[in-house]
């Protein structure tokens, strides 16, 4: 499984990442950004 976390789940993207998930962190405040990003890569989009 492939994700995207926001910039308010930090914590949970750097488990994620420990756990063995392909998981980017996003900090930015584009959110089209984001979700262009997860439509190219396949990613599941995690946001709070």
């Amino acid at each position: 499984m492939k994700f995207i976390a926001d910039g308010m789940l930090g914590s949970l993207a750097r488990w994620l990442r420990l756990l063995g998930f392909d998981t980017e962190y996003f900090s930015g405040r584009d959110k089209f950004f984001l979700a262009y990003n997860a439509k190219k890569e396949g990613r599941i989009v995690l946001t709070r």
